[in-house]
This record gives C-alpha cells, sequence and structure tokens, in this order.
C-alpha cells in the first residue's frame, strides 16, 4: 500500500510538471510582465515621475533629432529584444549562463529603484565607486529592501531559466543578440559621452557600471602638493590649536542647539563659549564630494564646472604648515571614509588611525586620540574626522543607553502607507544616535581644552532625508531632499577678539551659513591677512553670507548639478543668547 501510494505522489508530481512545461510559454510571458511591472509603480515601487524613462526618451529623442532618435529607439528595442529572447534558447549551456546574469542586472536594478525611486545611472556608479567603504554599512541597513528584490527576481528566474518547449523556441546563435545589444549600448554610453545613458536593464547597468569602473581606475587624481601660493600681508596665527571636526550623517535640525524640542544634545546647549551658526548647507550630500570640497577650500561659484581646477588648490593642510602649525588627522573611519588620497596624505605630519571594531566606541576612543594630541607641545592644526551616524542607526549607539525611548516596531501606517516620513522606531533611534555620537563625545573631552589658546570648529559632511524606504544622502534626482545638506556649524573658542567677531557673524547670518563660510574662517585662524583672504576665497563666518546657497549633487565627472539651497525653518529663530 505504501509503495503504491509514492507511485500515485510521483505519478501526480510527473502531470504537474507536465503541466508546467505544457504552459511555460505562458508562464516565461507572465514573468517577463512582472519583472517590468515596478517600472510603472506596481508592487511596492514608488516612481520618481520627474525623471526621464527610456519610453519617454523614445518618444522625446525624434523631436530634437531624427538621426539620434532612429539610433537611440533602434538600440533599445534590439537590447530589450536581446533580453527577452533568452529565455526562449533551446540550448541550456547558452540560455542559463545569460540569464543568470542579466537577472544579477535587474535584482540591482530593482534594489536601486525600490530605494531612489529611479534607476541607476553613471552618477550614481561613481557615487557608489568613491563610497564602497560604506558598503557594508549599505547591506545592512538596506538588508530589507535587498532581500526582498532579490528574492523575487529568483523566483521569477527560475521560470525565466526553465527549458521552452521546441515550438516557441530559438537556436543558441540567438545568444550572440544581447552580447551585440550591450556592445550597442556600451558604443552610444561612450560616443555621447554619458549625455545619453538610460537603456533597457540590465544593458544600460552593466554599460554604465562598466563606464564608470575603467574611468575611475584610470583616473590621475592626485593633489598637486607643490603650491607656489602668492599670499599678500604677514602670517599672524591667533591660535596655539586648531581642531576641525568632521561629522558622518549628522542632521543640523537634529540639535538641540538648533532645535529646543529635540533633547539629543543638553550638553552642548550649556556649552559656554559655542557660537551656533545655526543649520548650514553641506558642499555636496555625498561624503566624498563634500569632503572634499571642505579640505580644498572649493568656492560654490567655482562648481560644478571648476571641480578639477578646483583640486589643483593648496589644500588646508598647506596653509596650516605655512603658519607653523603641524598636521594631525584623527581618523576614526581607518583610512578609508575621508576619501584623502596617498598624495594627500603626505601632507599630514601625523595621522592617527582609531581602530575599534565596536563602531560606537570609535569616537569615544577618538575623543582620547585627541586629548592625547593636545597635550603635545607647540601649534597643531587638527583634522577630525569622525565615525559618526552613518545608516543604519541602530547601532551607532550602546544597547542600553537611551536618552529618548526606541518604539519596539514601526507604527502600521508608517510601514504600509506611503508616508513621507521615516518610521517613529528609525527616527528614535537616529536621535539617540546623535545624542551618543555628539552629545556624549563632547562632554568627555571639551573640560580638557583650554579654549582660550583653541579654535574648534564642528560640523558635518551632510545630513539625512530620513525618509522611509529612500537613500539617507548621495541622491542624485532632481527631488533630492533639501535636509541631506543640513548640517551642523558652530564655533567653540574663548580668544575674546575671534569669539566676539563669530558671534557678530552668526548674528547676522543665522542659518544661512554653509561649508564654503568655513574654510576662509581656518584661514583667518591661521593668521593670514583677511583682505587677502576674503579676495582669494570668500566670506567667513565673521561676514554676512550670501543668501545664494546651492550644494552639489552627482558625479563631479559626469552630470553634477548645484541644487538651490534653504534652512529649515525650525532653525532660523534659535540664535543663542
Amino acid at each position: 500500500m505504501g509503495a503504491v501510494g509514492w507511485c500515485k505522489k510521483i505519478g501526480k508530481m510527473e502531470n504537474l510538471l507536465q503541466r508546467f512545461c505544457t504552459h511555460i510559454t505562458l508562464a516565461k510571458v507572465i514573468c517577463l510582465a512582472l519583472l517590468f511591472s515596478p517600472l510603472w509603480g506596481l508592487w511596492w515601487f514608488h516612481i520618481d515621475h520627474e525623471v526621464n524613462w527610456v519610453l519617454q526618451l523614445m518618444i522625446g529623442y525624434p523631436s530634437i533629432s531624427i538621426r539620434a532618435g532612429v539610433v537611440y529607439i533602434s538600440v533599445c528595442l534590439l537590447a530589450f529584444l536581446g533580453f527577452v529572447i533568452v529565455t526562449f534558447i533551446r540550448a541550456s549551456v547558452v540560455r542559463v549562463p545569460l540569464m543568470f546574469i542579466m537577472l544579477i542586472g535587474w535584482a540591482f536594478e530593482l534594489t536601486i529603484l525600490d530605494l531612489n525611486g529611479t534607476l541607476s545611472d553613471r552618477d550614481l556608479f561613481w557615487i557608489l565607486w568613491q563610497e564602497r567603504t560604506m558598503a557594508s554599512e549599505a547591506v545592512s541597513g538596506y538588508g530589507q529592501n535587498i532581500i526582498r528584490n532579490c528574492a523575487s527576481v529568483l523566483i521569477l528566474g527560475i521560470v525565466l531559466c526553465a527549458p521552452p518547449v521546441r515550438r516557441f523556441s530559438v537556436s543558441g546563435i540567438f545568444g550572440l543578440l544581447p552580447i551585440a545589444s550591450g556592445a550597442l549600448v556600451a558604443g552610444v554610453i561612450m560616443y555621447t559621452k554619458g549625455g545619453t545613458q538610460h537603456f533597457p536593464i540590465p544593458f544600460g547597468t552593466f554599460s554604465n557600471a562598466v563606464t564608470v569602473l575603467a574611468s575611475a581606475l584610470n583616473d590621475p587624481r592626485d593633489v598637486v602638493i607643490d603650491h607656489d601660493v602668492k599670499i599678500k600681508g604677514r602670517v599672524n596665527p591667533i591660535f596655539d590649536k586648531i581642531i576641525v571636526i568632521m561629522d558622518e550623517s549628522v542632521r543640523g535640525d537634529y540639535l538641540t542647539l538648533n532645535d529646543p524640542t529635540r533633547n539629543t544634545t543638553p550638553f552642548l546647549k550649556a556649552t559656554s563659549h559655542l557660537i551656533n551658526f545655526g543649520v548650514a548647507s553641506s558642499g555636496s550630500n555625498c561624503s566624498f564630494i563634500s569632503r572634499t570640497i571642505f579640505r580644498f577650500g572649493m568656492r560654490q561659484s567655482d562648481l560644478p564646472n571648476g571641480w578639477r581646477e578646483g583640486l589643483n588648490r593648496p589644500t588646508f593642510w598647506e596653509f596650516a604648515h605655512k603658519a607653523g602649525y603641524k598636521t594631525v588627522h584623527i581618523d576614526a573611519w581607518r583610512g578609508f571614509g575621508s576619501g584623502i588620497s596617498l598624495a594627500e596624505r603626505t601632507l599630514v605630519d601625523s595621522i592617527i588611525n582609531v581602530n575599534k571594531p565596536v563602531g560606537y566606541l570609535r569616537d569615544q576612543l577618538l575623543a582620547d586620540k585627541l586629548l592625547h594630541a593636545l597635550k603635545e607641545e607647540g601649534p597643531a592644526f587638527i583634522y577630525v574626522d569622525k565615525f559618526g551616524v552613518h545608516f543604519p542607526y541602530s547601532d551607532k549607539y550602546p544597547p542600553d543607553f537611551h536618552t529618548l525611548p526606541t518604539p519596539l516596531s514601526d507604527t502600521v501606517s508608517s510601514v504600509v502607507t506611503d508616508d513621507i516620513y521615516a518610521g517613529e522606531r528609525e527616527l528614535a533611534q537616529y536621535s539617540n544616535a546623535v545624542a551618543w555620537s555628539v552629545d556624549e563625545f563632547f562632554r568627555n573631552w571639551l573640560a580638557a581644552v583650554d579654549l582660550h589658546k583653541t579654535l574648534i570648529v564642528y560640523t558635518s559632511d551632510h545630513g539625512q532625508s530620513l525618509l522611509p524606504g529612500r537613500f539617507p544622502h548621495c541622491s542624485t534626482t532632481p527631488t533630492v531632499p533639501l535636509a541631506e545638506a543640513d548640517v551642523p556649524l558652530f564655533a567653540i573658542t574663548s580668544e575674546p577678539d575671534f569669539e566676539q567677531r563669530l558671534e557678530q557673524g552668526a548674528a547676522r547670518g543665522f542659518g544661512q551659513f554653509s561649508h564654503f563660510e568655513v574654510f576662509p574662517t581656518l584661514l583667518l585662524a591661521l593668521g593670514y591677512d583677511a583682505g587677502w583672504v576674503k579676495g582669494t576665497y570668500g566670506p567667513s563666518l565673521m561676514d554676512s553670507p550670501s543668501p545664494d546657497k546651492k550644494f552639489m549633487i552627482g558625479s563631479p565627472d559626469f552630470q553634477t548639478r548645484m541644487i538651490p539651497w534653504r534652512a529649515p525653518a525650525s532653525s532660523k529663530s534659535n540664535l543663542r543668547e
């Protein structure tokens, strides 16, 4: 009886398999439709409708140029056919590897679409390359999005890789079609120098990735370290120690200094001799670009077209040397996250890498290293790259540290609806991370500093969007959230004249400053002539800021743009008395 039962089960399975094979063509068509359906905003995807998509470009190109329209439409149709035809190739040795490779591209693109509301382009690949040291953080933070999109592609891929029925199949020679399509797409991208880079998935994906990687690996970017800078006037240093602290992913309006309703930084709120400039604009919404702009003293008027020329400018390391300061770099990213090239490192007298496997302890160890550096004799210019609060936020503070109560889970509405705000749990985690990484950091070392002889300047590389299911920063779409550039900016010193001038500047332009005013301020602190500094590098934090504030998004080597910035309303009325 048992044997008979097993035979019946095997028979049923064979019947199911036979039915599956009989209807495999229909199943493949359905799976192809399901694979393309997210591009119309179905499933859990939210589409950025202000971005040009392939269909829109196919319609629009002929109105610009008939020849360009014919070429673009032909390449896109060929690429689309090249993907679809693979699933109907009879030879499994051709069909399965090709489909597997292309489905990897699909899984990547659907993940990007899920997180960013649009597909990848060269700007995004350039940013991913420059921010590759944050890969583990990104995978950890976006794990749920990655898993659900890869799982969806895997399920559909099983059907697409299945053998087709002979009646609706083609020979293995058709495997050359997707290869030829990929070559044509890459050729168009290179011929137009990236002006045309949107093509059917996954051909645009792989072609953009390859061209960006080739460009990055052959990039001769090295700073010029033998500048002959013509400086007017004498150099009269004001401070014995200058500390510049660059934090990671701290949004300006999440400090109590800029929003009293948030109890994240009560220690800083009560700190004497702190001059707060309100929420400021970063130079970019992405770490590598923002930090590079900051160190090289690039001006807003130079960007985006003058990026390359800006890399030939002297850095603040060189100005510090010329003023007689020892240069010190304390790096909580162990040399990988700051974007400082090997050539630029030769300008630094002392490099201190903070090695701590537990991320949330790095800034606390960094505080000890900073105190040790301050005890050394002689003038020193100390630049600190903090570990900060890069997404995900839950592991950026100790498990038992809860300044704000954290909900056990997000509310139902914030998870299942298209809410414009992140879930309550994530916001509470971010607030706790800021409280630990910023307030507790300063609490650990500030009291031991002689502020009469020291200037401290604090800011962050960029802010955070804090939007659900979206990149927290580094967005490249035209609808980039301005909060990605909202950063804190304050100085601490008790040197009477410098403190007074900073206070006057803060009173005039509170909530209107940016990173572009920090470099000139550091030159003034190093003792350079005020007239020469302003004429060469623009206004400082002591001057009235320009109301026309912009920050840069995208890759400087491809299709970057400047985005107008304005401070959040909550920060414009919180000037310290």
